[in-house]
């Protein structure tokens, strides 16, 4: 469902390739393959506040009014890239079909946004400890600084229609005013970690299916399949986080399963 303030494009190419069949094996080949982008930004403005207290004890008494909600990144991007090669083998002495599937995945990535049309939504902190923007990095995207996400303007609980630009109030507390500074900090939100912004995604890899097919008779077809049959073992390096883990067991390709199937023809 898309509302105003909210944002998306898809995109995408589709290719299937069918080669002539190379008659001295009887075998066909077909390559076929996939391109895909998404990008959603949502801009809704939303109401939110700390669940701490001021500093005399009492219930906190400001509201930020954060674009896309009071995370730190309000969209994101993936892009995926598949390709695969089939081969088909018939051989009519025997009644067999052999069918022979690579799938490839070349690119899949996703990267948290923080965007806004209006402005900057976050800003490059130079440590983690810190609540101002970093004056040297500009960059949230450059996948090694942490990042913090300021609301683009709040209210007093007292006085709920005077609307105050966060950022300027912010910045000339910080110098002049050290307890409304300390007050308004708490409607920063600082991210967990340094990468957040960084794109995620994996290096290539890759899966074979098989399917033996066998008529008997004129009326029955038996089909051995065995998906994943290799139950690969292949490194795979995560982009985000540098560690390298292996495809076994993993959500990225299909299981290893196998079974037979009978089809009669009646």
């Amino acid at each position: 469902m898309n509302v105003n303030g909210s944002s998306s494009s898809r995109m995408g190419l589709e290719w299937v390739f069918d080669f002539d069949r190379i008659k001295a094996i009887n075998t066909s080949i077909r390559i076929d393959g996939k391109y895909y982008r998404y990008k959603g930004i949502d801009e809704v403005m939303v109401p939110s506040t700390s669940s701490l207290t001021d500093t005399d004890g009492q219930p906190y008494k400001y509201i930020g009014y954060y674009v896309g909600g009071n995370g730190n990144y309000n969209g994101f991007m993936t892009q995926r890239l598949n390709t695969n090669l089939t081969l088909v083998t018939h051989v009519p002495k025997i009644r067999m079909i052999f069918s022979l599937r690579f799938e490839g995945t070349l690119l899949n990535t996703r990267q948290n946004l923080s965007e806004y049309s209006g402005g900057t939504r976050s800003y490059v902190l130079d440590s983690q400890s810190d609540y101002l923007p970093s004056s040297t990095q500009t960059d949230i995207y450059n996948g090694a600084s942490y990042v913090a996400t300021y609301p683009l303007y709040y209210v007093s609980r007292e006085d709920m229609e005077t609307r105050i630009p966060f950022m300027e109030k912010f910045l000339w507390a910080a110098e002049h005013d050290k307890e409304l500074y300390n007050e308004l900090s708490k409607l920063v939100v600082k991210s967990t970690t340094g990468y957040m912004f960084r794109k995620q995604g994996y290096s290539s890899y890759f899966s074979a299916n098989l399917n033996v097919s066998k008529e008997i008779g004129k009326y029955l077809t038996v089909s051995f399949f065995a998906n994943n049959f290799f139950y690969s073992l292949q490194k795979i390096k995560n982009w985000q986080t540098g560690n390298e883990g292996s495809l076994f067991a993993s959500s990225l390709v299909t299981p290893f399963n196998y079974g037979i199937s009978f089809k009669l023809k009646l």
